[in-house]
Formats: structure tokens, C-alpha cells, sequence
């Protein structure tokens, strides 16, 4: 036979060799082959090379068919060689290692679609794992792995531990990418991991990439990383059999390893947070950690403080976050950070009295103050509300033509209520702060999908930061330039502050700044007030006010208040190396949780609030100087009823 074949091949045998050839390992006739977008697998060819020519040119060429293939006696010419093909002959050693891999138990399991030697090595083409032509070949044997393992219809035969898209994901990979795109040869494949002919299941202690095991093959290729790992915290735990011990492949994944890059760099505080998931909960309460999720790649991440494959116990003086070198750790990212910076506290808990009572007791009691003052507004809204509704109930025509008939005695007295500088002021604050709440909100809710798809629209952490910076160096020039217009008008008059001997009174400044067009809250501004609560019980008629009503003034001092505190806590937290050269470095924590809790209340005080007061309608303060006319008198004998 084989003197005939190296001669003329009849027909029958070719028709005879590519029956016996076809559907080993592969799937059931007019199966679709996989598709992938990937560099691995674009086309897989589940017809096996079974020409005369490759037969001639392969290792095997001086074989006779029947040394492969069993002959069936009392069969057709075309039958003669049907069946199965034995490679057991020549290859004991290596089929006996095969029996004992995950492919070799399925085989003898009884599962169909387990690789044998023809799916791998090829039918007629088999060649020497170093010709390029070889199915094993370096650079073509991720290819003819994913014959299998990137192919949906084994991915229900591989069990749950098996990635069904294995091939794909390590050709997106940086081993991958150097191997098949570069040509890089000492760049790992398949086998260099998994083994050969002994390729076991992970699960298997005898597995080249089990737990146990994994460092020592990584180590094949990088053995001074294993060597500083051997020495950490992670690489200890797991000499002494932890079993929950990191290894290689918790951070590093198994087959889309990436280099030390963006991806890598976002990917890998999450990673860290699966076994640490207390002080990763701890980590998302600063920029740091929110960042993060929020793709800010300019933060520093968990390895960029504690170290990468050589982290060492914080009581160690050799660790990263040791006593020792925390300092020196903080200046890679802040260069120029005093050595109180190094007291900030990375994890701190505003939550946790026990480990960070500073933040709590910090935090407690601000928190309770805000929100009591929210609280207390918007009750002072909801009465003034239900107060207006039952006017609105009783007479809506005389309601509605009161409050316009009071709106325009106001404009009348006082035509510009509010000069151009602050009008241009109010204009910088609204633009402000839409780009810092914007820009500011993603970050307190930064588990939310809308504050991550916010921030991705943006452009990402990183810009939004640039862009939170623009509206705060706005919101510090509309108040310099508020300042300035409210001292300036006292400085121009500070001649009529002068007493009878020509010396300052204090006295007439005074006078002056609690005038009765000022915004300065003033004792008739608490008379009006009490006249304004037995409004709202019912106990009296709606009282007037002069050209600001007191809860404007209360309003506007809120408001005040509360840049204040944002700007001050956002200025610390913007430039920590400046103010931690006299405060200790754990203000930056109280800082921004300071920061992040007014912001807050800022935004729900804005809507609960201040839109009630600007509303058309909504306003009822009438001057002194307006004359009473018969529908002004009968309101409010109504409503005092």
C-alpha cells in the first residue's frame, strides 16, 4: 500500500483516507465554525489535512496505511481502513501520559469531543513541533487549541471551571500579543502552562496551574518576581498551605494578562478588594478609591502604596506603609509632601469611633448640624406651603391677584433690587455650580451606573477633575469680587461714620450695615419672623417685609456658609502638600468628608429650599412704604381666621 501511494493513489483511497480523517474531535456535521473578532481565531477548519501531499512531507511518510489505520477484514475497498486510529504503537510513552490528562478521563469517561492525538497534531500533516507547519508549533498551537476552547459548543462539555473563550482572551493578552503579533518565541503558550500530553484539569493537585503549583510555572519565566513574592505576606501564607493565599493568577487573571497599564492599573483596586473587602470599602471612601471606579488612572492604586509582588506587613520597617517609609511612599505621587502628610489616613472610616474617632467625631456632629438646618427650612417651606394652599383653596382669584398686585408694589419700591455685580456674581455661581455638582456628585455615588456612565461621557475621572478645579477657581472669583463690591460702598461712605468729635463711631457702622435694605439679618428681621410663624398657625395676618424678607437673608447666609466651608475643605483637599506643612495629614480626611457632606446638603438645600423662594408666586413680602388697598386688607383678615 505504501508503494502504491507514493506512486499513483487510486481514487477510492483518497475518498477512503478523508472518511476515516473527518470528525475526529469535531462536532456534528454542518456544525457553524466559530467566529471571532480576535486575532486567535478567525476561521477554524474542522476538516482534518488528509492529501497524499502532506502525507509525503509530514514525519510519516514512510508509513503504510494500515500502521495507523486498523484494516476491517470482510470490509469494502472503501471500509477496508474505516475505524479507529492508533498512534499507541509507536507513542506508548506519550499515550500513556495522555490517558492520565483531562483529556486522555474524558476519552475513557465516554465523553464525546475530548482532543486526541489527530486533533492536535493533525491527521496526514503531522510535522516537528519546530516546523512552522506543525499544528503544535509555537506560534500556531494557540490556534489549534482554540479549535476547542474557543468554541461555543464545547463550552457546555468543559464544566464550570473551564473559560470557554480561553484562546480568545490570551490573544488579547500581553503573552498573546508578543507571540503572535511579534514573533516573540520565549513569550509562553499553551503548553509552556498547562503541559503537553499531561494537560490536567486546574483543579487536579497535579495541575501546572492549580493554586499550588502555579507560582513555581509562572516562575519558569519570571523567576525574580517569584523570588520577591516567596518573601511577601501573599507568598508566605501560601508556603504555609493558606489556601485562600493570592496567588498568580487573583491579580494577574490567567489568560488576559495585561501589562502594567490604564486597564490594568483600574482593574486592579477591585482585585485586591476580593480578599480584602473591609479595607477596599474603607479605600472607596477616599478620592483614591471612587476615582477608581469612576476610571481616574492618575490616583494612585492599592499596589502603588502597599507594593505589587513583594507587599510586606505594615509592621514590618521594610513594608511600603511601615512607620519607616510611608513618607517616602506618598512623595512618588506628592513630591513635595511635608512630613505631616504622612499621617493621612489612607482607610480612614468616618463610620469606625474605635480605629478613626477623629473622622467620627468630626463627621457626627457636622453632619447632624447640616442637616438640621435643612430639616429646619424645609419645614419653614412645607408650612409656608400649606399655609399659601388653604389661601389658594378658600378665594384662588383674590390669592392669585394679591400676590401680583404685592410683586408689583415691590418692583415700584424698589425698581433694582439687585445691583449688576451682584447679578453677574449670581450668573458665576449658577455656572459654578452646575459644574461642580456635576463633576463633584459621580464621586459621592460613585457605585451608581449613572455616575459612571456620567463620568464616562465626560471623558473620565481625570477630566472631570480638570473641569471640578475650573468651577471652583470660578466660585473663588465671583466671591472675591463679591467682597469687594459689599466693602466697597462702607469704604466710600466711611466719612459718615464719624461722631459729633470727628473720631469712628462704631455705633453708625453698625447702623449702617443693618440699614433696612440690607441683606444683614437684624432685630426687626426676628419680629417679622415671629409675626410670619403665627401666619402659618393661623394666629395672625400675613405680615410685609422690606426690600429682603428674613428667610432670603437666612438664604443668603447659608449659602455663604456653605462656600465657605466647601471652598476651605476643597482648597485643603486640592493642595494637601501646601496646608499639611502646618496641619497634620489626617485634616485631608476630615476635609473631604467635610466636602462631600456639604456639597451634598448644598445640592438638596438648592432644591428643597432656595427654588421655593424664586418660584413666581411663591414670594409674599410687601415694603412698608405700599399702600393698603380694600384687597390687601380683606387677604389677610381671611387668612387670620
Amino acid at each position: 500500500m505504501a508503494k502504491a501511494l507514493r506512486t499513483s493513489p487510486c481514487e477510492w483511497a483518497l475518498v477512503l483516507l478523508a472518511v476515516v480523517a473527518t470528525g475526529c474531535g469535531s462536532p456534528a456535521e454542518g456544525a457553524p465554525a466559530t467566529q471571532s473578532k480576535s486575532r486567535i481565531v478567525t476561521e477554524v477548519d474542522w476538516e482534518n489535512d488528509v492529501t497524499l501531499e502532506s502525507l509525503k512531507q509530514s514525519v510519516h511518510a514512510k508509513l503504510d496505511c494500515a500502521d495507523c489505520h486498523t484494516p476491517r477484514e470482510g470490509a469494502s475497498p472503501e471500509e477496508t481502513y474505516k475505524g479507529v486510529v492508533q498512534c499507541r504503537g509507536c507513542h506508548e510513552k506519550s499515550e500513556a501520559v495522555y490517558d492520565e490528562s483531562v483529556h486522555g478521563k474524558s476519552r475513557l469517561a465516554g465523553k464525546d469531543g475530548a482532543a486526541r492525538c489527530q486533533d492536535c497534531h493533525g491527521a496526514h500533516n503531522v510535522f516537528p513541533a519546530k516546523d512552522s507547519r506543525s499544528l503544535v508549533n509555537k506560534r500556531r498551537l494557540p490556534n489549534t487549541c482554540a479549535r476547542c476552547h474557543d468554541n461555543p459548543i464545547f463550552a457546555d462539555k468543559m464544566g464550570p471551571e473551564a473559560d470557554p473563550r480561553a484562546a480568545r482572551h490570551y490573544a488579547e493578552s500581553i503573552h498573546g500579543a508578543k507571540l503572535l503579533e511579534k514573533g516573540t518565541v520565549v513569550a509562553p503558550s499553551c503548553v509552556d502552562c498547562h503541559g503537553g500530553h499531561d494537560i490536567a484539569a486546574i483543579k487536579d493537585p497535579k495541575s501546572k496551574v492549580s493554586a499550588a503549583n502555579i507560582v513555581g510555572t509562572c516562575g519558569d519565566c519570571h523567576e525574580g518576581i517569584v523570588q520577591k513574592f516567596s518573601k511577601s505576606v501573599h507568598g508566605k501564607a501560601l508556603a504555609k498551605g493558606d489556601a485562600d493565599a493570592p496567588v498568580c493568577t487573583s491579580c494577574h487573571t490567567a489568560h488576559n494578562i495585561d501589562s502594567a497599564n490604564v486597564s490594568f492599573k483600574l482593574a486592579s483596586d477591585q482585585r485586591c478588594g476580593k480578599c480584602h473587602q473591609e479595607r477596599f470599602q474603607q479605600h472607596l471612601g477616599t478620592y483614591h478609591g471612587r476615582a477608581h471606579v469612576l476610571g481616574g488612572a492618575e490616583v494612585a492604586a492599592c499596589f502603588n502604596c502597599h507594593g505589587s509582588h513583594e507587599i510586606l506587613s505594615q509592621k514590618d520597617p521594610a513594608s511600603m506603609v511601615s512607620p519607616e517609609h510611608k513618607l517616602e511612599t506618598c512623595r512618588t505621587c506628592h513630591a513635595d509632601a511635608p512630613p505631616k502628610f504622612a499621617s493621612f489616613m489612607a482607610h480612614g472610616d468616618s463610620n469606625d469611633r474605635k480605629n478613626y474617632a477623629a473622622l467620627y467625631w468630626t463627621a457626627r456632629p457636622f453632619q447632624g448640624l447640616l442637616w438640621g438646618a435643612v430639616a429646619l427650612f424645609a419645614l419653614h417651606t412645607l408650612a409656608w406651603s400649606l399655609r399659601s394652599g388653604i389661601a389658594f383653596l378658600a378665594s384662588p382669584r383674590m390669592y392669585l391677584a394679591e400676590r401680583r398686585r404685592r410683586r408689583q408694589l415691590r418692583a415700584a419700591a424698589h425698581p433694582q433690587r439687585f445691583r449688576f455685580v451682584d447679578r453677574f456674581c449670581h450668573v458665576l455661581l449658577l455656572v459654578s455650580f452646575v459644574i461642580l455638582v456635576c463633576t463633584g456628585m459621580p464621586l459621592k455615588f460613585h457605585a451608581m451606573t449613572w455616575a459612571q456612565w456620567f463620568f464616562g461621557l465626560l471623558g473620565g475621572a481625570d477630566v472631570a477633575r480638570a473641569l471640578h478645579k475650573l468651577g471652583a477657581g470660578m466660585t473663588l472669583a465671583y466671591v472675591v469680587i463679591h467682597l469687594a463690591s459689599l466693602i466697597g460702598p462702607v469704604w466710600r461712605e466711611r466719612a459718615s461714620f464719624a461722631g459729633a468729635s470727628g473720631r469712628f463711631s462704631f455705633r453708625k457702622l453698625l447702623a449702617y450695615v443693618f440699614r433696612p435694605d440690607s441683606p444683614m439679618l437684624g432685630p426687626s428681621d426676628f419680629r417679622a419672623m415671629w409675626k410670619h410663624l403665627r401666619w402659618f398657625l393661623g394666629r395672625g395676618p400675613e405680615p410685609t417685609f422690606g426690600r429682603f424678607g428674613y428667610w432670603e437673608k437666612l438664604d443668603y447666609f447659608a449659602v455663604a456658609i456653605g462656600i465657605a466651608v466647601i471652598g476651605a475643605t476643597g482648597l485643603l483637599t486640592w493642595m494637601p502638600e501646601v496646608f499639611t506643612t502646618v496641619l497634620p495629614g489626617w485634616f485631608v480626611n476630615v476635609a473631604q468628608g467635610v466636602h462631600s457632606g456639604e456639597a451634598l446638603i448644598a445640592a438638596a438645600f438648592l432644591v428643597i429650599v432656595h427654588l421655593f423662594h424664586v418660584l413666581p408666586g411663591k414670594r409674599s413680602e410687601v415694603t412698608r412704604h405700599a399702600k393698603k388697598s380694600a384687597a390687601s386688607t380683606r387677604l389677610p383678615a381671611m387668612l387670620s381666621h
